[in-house]
């Protein structure tokens, strides 16, 4: 007899609404003080799905959270849209002007204290956010060195759940030091390699990610571009951003999230390259670059009499494929031609019983 030891997942359609559009809830903003490390002030904008009036939207609750870093010598002003655009497709959005300069760690400490306030607000009777919050759905981003303290906050708050960056920048070592510890998705959006992103460092940290991941290159996008409005500082020094580019930042950031923190794999043709999806489409118009490490779905049926795995996932995603008679001893199988999803294996070895399992790979 021969056995699967994962059950066969419904694989996502492109029936889901392109993460990089508007969704269907008013998007409202409000400024308000958290208490944060060292006791400062951390002055945050916090974006939600309803009305200053009414609170969050009774429909949109409750709402996955998520929490995002500004750049170094940047504020929270530079990623207005985004928390707009968030808000209107259901999250609530946290983004704090930092405090801790180059203290990295303290920036990550702070979104972590960004949760704290969000959390403790769900149960305030009476607050705009009671009730409104969804717990175990919390998920950080960030922008450039926003991104490195995204990374920290993760690897020290087992609250995060995903991780989804804007051409985040390392320092000193420290991301690539922390990434290996985090367990949770993580995607990274990056642009080309130049000064302002350290000549590249979201592909240093990509390579130091464990886990489910997934890393796009926005093919001519430069350091501004995951600003929404960017900054003057930014637009002289690192190029003026591109209303497409911006746009594809959001889709790439926002999705991630739609799939990690709501758990919705009709968003899968939208994180991973399926064919017929969106990032099929991207691919194929020269405009992003990708690399990941997706889950994959197995399923058998017999043909003629002989059985047939169906190894389902991402266009020429790798997978290495294993076997035991037991489920505690697991060996490669040595199949000819296994390698890169989808695909269809027959030469499955005679055995009495068998359970199998696919691992995907670089």
């Amino acid at each position: 007899m021969l056995s699967l030891a994962l059950p066969l997942a419904a694989l996502g359609a492109l029936g889901a609404e392109d993460p990089g559009g508007t969704g269907r809830f008013s998007a409202a903003r409000q400024t308000v003080g958290i208490v944060g490390a060292e006791g400062a002030t951390l002055r945050t904008d916090v974006y939600f799905p309803g009305t200053i009036a009414a609170g969050v939207d009774p429909a949109a609750a409750p709402c996955a959270v998520i929490v995002l870093g500004h750049g170094f010598v940047q504020s929270k002003a530079r990623h207005v849209n985004q928390g707009l655009h968030l808000a209107t497709r259901g999250f609530i959005v946290l983004i704090p002007d930092f405090n801790g300069g180059s203290d990295h760690v303290r920036n990550g400490r702070d979104l972590s204290f960004c949760i704290d306030w969000i959390l403790a607000e769900n149960a305030r009777p009476g607050s705009a956010f009671q009730g409104g919050v969804l717990a175990e759905a919390i998920g950080a981003s960030g922008h450039s060195a926003g991104g490195l303290s995204a990374i920290l906050a993760a690897s020290a708050d087992a609250r995060i759940r995903a991780l989804s960056l804007m051409d985040p920048v390392d320092n000193a070592g420290r991301g690539v030091a922390a990434l290996p510890s985090i367990a949770v998705p993580v995607a990274m959006t990056w642009s080309e390699p130049s000064a302002c992103n350290a000549n590249g460092s979201a592909e240093v940290l990509y390579a130091g990610a464990r886990g489910i991941r997934r890393g796009i290159k926005i093919v001519g996008a430069n350091h501004s571009d995951p600003q929404d409005p960017a900054g003057l500082l930014s637009i002289l020094t690192c190029g003026a951003p591109d209303v497409g580019r911006q746009s594809l930042y959001r889709r790439y950031m926002a999705g991630w999230f739609e799939r990690y923190l709501r758990h919705d794999a009709t968003y899968d043709p939208y994180v991973y390259n399926y064919p017929g999806g969106q990032v099929a489409a991207d691919l194929a118009a020269g405009l992003i670059t990708v690399s990941a490490v997706a889950p994959l779905h197995l399923s058998l049926t017999l043909d003629r009499g002989a059985p047939v795995l169906y190894v389902a996932g991402p266009s020429g995603q790798a997978f290495r494929l294993e076997n035991s008679t037991n489920l505690a001893a697991w060996v490669e199988s040595e199949i000819p031609g296994v390698g890169t999803a989808p695909q269809s294996v027959t030469n499955l070895p005679p055995t009495g019983r068998l359970f199998l399992r696919t691992r995907s790979t670089h």
